[in-house]
């Protein structure tokens, strides 16, 4: 399985895309969690992050150029 032993959170996992990833990712083998706080507890490491919650996101910017208000604000929403 491609992604057995890895520990994924996805962000907006209760909405159509996110469960549908976080399906995907539990059928390759991640442990799949929702809230960043039990993945580093409970799985030891943060492998994957995946972010699809929509409201007052940041479009067509590259992560990485992101400031981290910009890459926050959808989670703490």
């Amino acid at each position: 399985m491609l992604l057995t032993d890895r520990n994924a959170i996805i962000y907006g996992g209760g909405g159509a895309i996110g469960e549908a990833i976080a399906r995907a990712y539990a059928r390759e083998g991640a442990r799949v969690f929702l809230h960043a706080d039990a993945v580093v507890q409970d799985g030891g490491s943060l492998d994957i992050s995946v972010n699809v919650i929509s409201d007052n996101d940041v479009r067509g910017t590259p992560l990485a150029e992101m400031t981290e208000a910009d890459y926050l604000s959808p989670v703490v929403i």
